[in-house]
């Protein structure tokens, strides 16, 4: 079991949005046919966006109700440019 003690929506928020849950079914390991979430390979190389890593304290951005908002944004910005990235890296030369 892994257990992220934070206790603020922003980053639970965060590690169960759809970007999350990718990355970490294609940088986890598995363990016979099942994914294994661990923290070396999923956690720790997760790109959170600026400003909302989890080092950094909670009550930073808990009282900004946009900070979700602004965290998806962010996340989405990072996940279209991964893949833009992605597709020129792998094309044929």
């Amino acid at each position: 079991m892994i257990v992220i003690a934070r206790g603020d929506d922003v980053t639970f928020g965060i590690l169960h949005s759809r970007f999350h849950k990718a990355w970490s079914l294609r940088l986890g390991t598995s363990l016979e046919d099942r994914p294994r979430y661990t923290p070396t390979t999923t956690f720790e190389t997760f790109p959170f966006p600026d400003g909302l890593s989890p080092d950094m304290p909670a009550p930073d951005y808990a009282g900004d109700p946009r900070a979700v908002a602004d965290a998806a944004r962010r996340l989405l910005a990072t996940a279209t440019a991964r893949t833009a990235a992605a597709r020129w890296d792998t094309a044929p030369k």
